[in-house]
């Protein structure tokens, strides 16, 4: 991971697919593997060390007892076997030679004996099609409650797409934002930037437009953006698939169906918030939500006041977005 001196890297003899880098360097953060299966990793700064164990955080999704390391050189090698669909971190612990490891990874030496050290991989157990739940269009989507809960919505739908995070409903969000939102139930990006990150389980930033392209690309989905859409202004979307070779992404979006130019409807403001009501008896619409895939210029070329907010898991390594 991003903050340990013990990296991890794909093995010579492996297949590329399954091994997710780092922008810019050849350093393995998340490793998937199809439940039933297995992959190996190899372990890379440890080659002074007598032996090694790994130890996953959830040894219901993978085996703790199948690591089988064996030294590889001047790596270590360690067999990854999935278990249950889900997703965990591996920690390292290690015994270092007699008067400990050598200062030559730019940090000083760390003799910690055969007590565990950083966390060095997320492994995702995925279906055996490779495939992860809440990363595909099998979690239906979350239409908003009304004009200006999109963020709410998106957050909704992001907490049943992720495993192991706790399902809320919009209602129990917009409840909780208490200081956040404004009389109209909008969101200022301050607020809403401040409140995903308020949330355990977020990393939400402010990025630069141009970085953009390097966050979808990074494939922390489902991702949830802000961005400049729709007749209100402003506009909150969860991405949770990227084709580079169409250049599309795949998105779940709130605001379906569209209201606007719907003939049955009107749009009003009671007290001080955007509603859109049927003109024949008043009832309000109802948005259903949909996953839709769009170009991902639809996106790149629609920043807010320069900036795009982004959000995604906190179990992820962050992004560097130099």
């Amino acid at each position: 991971m991003a903050n340990s001196w013990i990296a991890c890297a794909r093995p010579e003899n492996a297949a590329p697919k399954g091994y997710d880098t780092e922008a810019g360097s050849q350093r393995v953060w998340r490793l998937q593997v199809p439940v039933g299966s297995s992959r190996e990793i190899d372990v890379l700064a440890l080659e002074q060390a007598q032996a090694i164990e790994l130890l996953s955080n959830d040894p219901k999704v993978v085996d703790n007892t199948g690591f089988a390391h064996r030294r590889n050189g001047a790596r270590w090698t360690a067999t990854i076997k999935g278990l249950k669909i889900g997703t965990t971190l591996i920690t390292v612990g290690f015994t270092p030679p007699p008067g400990g490891f050598e200062a030559k990874y730019g940090l000083p030496a760390m003799p910690i004996g055969a007590a565990f050290g950083p966390v060095i991989l997320q492994v995702q157990v995925t279906r055996a099609d490779g495939t992860m739940p809440g990363n595909d269009l099998s979690i239906p989507p979350e239409g908003q409650l009304d004009p200006m809960a999109c963020w709410a919505a998106c957050l909704a739908w992001w907490t049943r797409a992720v495993p192991d995070v706790t399902t809320r409903t919009q209602m129990s969000i917009l409840g909780a934002s208490g200081g956040v939102t404004l009389r109209d139930g909008s969101i200022q990006l301050d607020g809403i930037v401040s409140f995903f990150a308020s949330q355990s389980a977020l990393r939400a930033e402010r990025i630069p437009a141009p970085k953009l392209p390097k966050y979808i690309a990074a494939r922390r989905f489902p991702m949830i953006i802000g961005f400049a859409s729709g007749p209100l202004g402003g506009h909150v979307n969860v991405i949770h698939a990227y084709d580079e070779a169409k250049a599309t992404v795949t998105v779940m979006e709130p605001w379906f169906p569209d209201p606007v130019g719907n003939a049955a409807y009107e749009f009003s403001m009671v007290a001080g918030s955007p509603v859109y009501s049927a003109k024949q008896g008043g009832a309000p619409f109802k948005f259903t939500g949909k996953h839709i895939v769009r170009p991902l210029n639809y996106y790149t070329t629609k920043p807010l006041n320069g900036q795009f907010i982004v959000a995604y898991s906190s179990a992820l390594p962050g992004i560097r977005a130099d």
